[in-house]
């Protein structure tokens, strides 16, 4: 029975055209205890060796995390259009314990996820975000602590 779970996961794997985990580890990502990612997430394959995930992290579904920036790869030249300079910016994404990632979230490069977070669907999380919080948004920002949070929750 678990031989036959294990065939069907990685059948869809390969019908969707995702990396495993297992691959992202060996290409030098660092991933703690419970991981769990749904369909469509996507770790930077180039950089991955700068991503770190820490224990009990839940992606939801398309969550994609970027190691790097290529936007400023071409610089030009105002007179002749020429490429001046050739510039990627590339660093570090951490990512706390007890953290979990909302559907279609993207982490950019040198961005830190403290514990107990919860980022909202759809954010884009371009700058620290401290432990113990709820960010969501487009840039992501704080908007509840995890204590507020959990108090609404369960009562």
């Amino acid at each position: 029975m678990i031989l036959i779970k294990s065939l069907k996961k990685l059948i869809q794997r390969f019908k969707r055209n995702e990396t495993p985990t297992e691959k992202y580890i060996q290409w030098g990502m660092k991933v703690g205890k419970n991981f769990h990612r749904q369909a469509g997430c996507t770790m930077d394959d180039s950089h991955c060796w700068l991503i770190t995930i820490g224990d009990n992290v839940t992606f939801s579904q398309n969550v994609h995390l970027i190691a790097h920036d290529a936007s400023t790869t071409m610089i030009y030249n105002d007179s002749s259009r020429n490429i001046k300079d050739r510039y990627c910016k590339i660093g570090q994404i951490t990512i706390g314990n007890n953290v979990f990632i909302g559907y279609g979230s993207i982490v950019l490069c040198n961005v830190s996820i403290g514990d107990n977070v919860i980022i909202g669907a759809g954010s884009v999380v371009t700058h620290d975000i401290p432990s113990n919080s709820i960010a969501c948004g487009n840039p992501a920002k704080v908007v509840s602590n995890w204590e507020d949070f959990t108090k609404k929750i369960y009562n």
